[in-house]
């Protein structure tokens, strides 16, 4: 079963209309974790317990090749649960979601009834290509940035593009890479004093 990637969602967001052939090369498909409503209903004030039971009976009546149900994992203590979450069926599954059986469905990020525990992530030393101002309440701050890696044979190494990252930093440490960044004059093959931090790839 293929699994595609949130890149390659992109392909489909924000496009007027969409080609058959990009509807070929990047099919759209969703898995129903919860359900706010169904059929007019408002189900948020329900424990998560009965808004699954509502969403099991409703993805049964959705075209299957389009939507599936998130499964449920059965866990007997936590130690199985690290296991689970370390070695997830699919490398792309970033981690484990907990939510309270009794928990309503509630907006912003209320700490308690629901927790995501993502796998430890992976490090690699980068170059940081670029930086760019953010938006909001960042716009003043050099806060996204590009990195890249060193690729091809020795002698003829190309700097190559692998992922932006522009969250998973707190306002201390944006701040300080924001000077550091304001304060570096970045020239091509120039050495600059490296400095480490470690961001939630996006």
């Amino acid at each position: 079963e293929a699994t595609g990637t949130f890149s390659d969602l992109q392909q489909r967001l924000n496009r007027k209309s969409v080609s058959p052939k990009i509807q070929q090369q990047y099919p759209a498909f969703m898995r129903c974790y919860d359900a706010l409503q169904i059929n007019g209903e408002d189900l948020r004030s329900l424990p998560f317990a009965e808004r699954r039971k509502h969403l099991e009976a409703f993805v049964k009546t959705l075209d299957p090749s389009r939507f599936d149900l998130s499964p449920l994992v059965a866990f007997r203590d936590w130690e199985t649960l690290e296991r689970l979450r370390q070695a997830p069926p699919h490398p792309i599954i970033e981690g484990v979601m907990l939510k309270r059986w009794d928990s309503p469905y509630l907006a912003g990020r209320p700490k308690g009834p629901w927790f995501k525990w993502k796998r430890d992530p992976h490090t690699i030393d980068a170059v940081l290509m670029y930086a760019q101002r953010g938006h909001g309440k960042r716009s003043s701050f050099y806060s996204d940035y590009t990195f890249g890696v060193w690729s091809g044979p020795e002698g003829s190494e190309e700097l190559v593009p692998v992922g932006k990252a522009y969250f998973g930093f707190t306002d201390e440490e944006l701040r300080e890479i924001d000077k550091y960044v304001r304060d570096t004059r970045f020239m091509p093959g120039r050495a600059v004093k490296a400095f480490e931090r470690h961001f939630q790839h996006q």
